[in-house]
C-alpha cells in the first residue's frame, strides 16, 4: 500500500499501517483454512480491497 504519510493524522497512519500488515498476512491464513481444490475470493466494500486465493 502506498500512501503519503503527510497527509494522515498519526491515528490515521497506524491504522492504515495495521491494514497493510493484515492484508499481506490474510491470504496465507486463509489459504491454510482452505481444503485442497477449493477457491475463494474476498471483496470489500467499495471494492478497494480483493483477496483472490486458490489452493491446489
Amino acid at each position: 500500500m502506498i500512501t503519503q504519510p503527510e497527509t494522515f493524522s498519526e491515528q490515521e497512519q497506524e491504522n492504515i499501517n495495521r491494514m497493510d500488515i493484515a492484508l499481506q498476512t490474510v491470504p496465507d491464513i486463509l489459504e491454510n483454512l482452505m481444503t485442497p481444490d477449493t477457491q475463494m475470493t474476498i471483496v470489500l466494500r467499495q471494492r478497494r480491497s480483493r483477496v483472490d486465493l486458490t489452493k491446489a
